[in-house]
């Protein structure tokens, strides 16, 4: 049974995801996501962010197996984003699924050939950008609790 509930799906809007541990060896390490890329204050001294929200899913080492799995989401490995579905932790812990472009990892700059690694990549580090949020789950003590755009939730057993 996976550990992490970190899941992907090709395309926008999604309901199918498949969970990371199912279809490779490693959950990924990732950042939580941020509220947006700029920061301002308004004349009333509330905080507000805009712009981009980016997160980066990271894995310390791979097996090119499972970067090739990884990849398959991608709608067009040859082209620099592809739509994609994601669940992962918001800036409070709390696992949502979003609507993201998924950016394709490069060599030298994303990952690199581990050394002796039989085809091993490491440090890989994959970047999602966020469009909008769909729903979310929270792990509850008999099952996961699914919270829909409406504010209403239903528990998953």
């Amino acid at each position: 049974m996976p550990l992490y509930q970190y899941a992907i799906a090709s395309g926008h809007d999604q309901t199918n995801l498949d969970n990371i541990e199912t279809v490779m060896t490693h959950a990924p390490i990732a950042d939580r996501i941020p509220l947006g890329s700029v920061k301002r204050r308004t004349l009333d001294q509330r905080t507000h962010y805009n712009g981009t929200v980016t997160i980066l899913w990271r894995w310390a080492a791979m097996s090119r197996a499972d970067l090739n799995t990884l990849l398959s989401y991608m709608t067009g490995v040859d082209s620099g984003s592809a739509p994609v579905t994601i669940c992962t932790p918001n800036n409070r812990d709390e696992y949502r699924v979003y609507n993201a472009y998924m950016t394709n990892p490069q060599p030298q700059s994303d990952w690199t050939r581990a050394a002796g690694g039989h085809g091993a990549v490491e440090p890989l580090a994959v970047e999602f950008v966020i469009l909008d949020q769909l729903y979310g789950f929270l792990l509850q003590e008999n099952g996961y609790e699914l919270l829909l755009e409406d504010g209403s939730s239903l528990l998953l057993e």
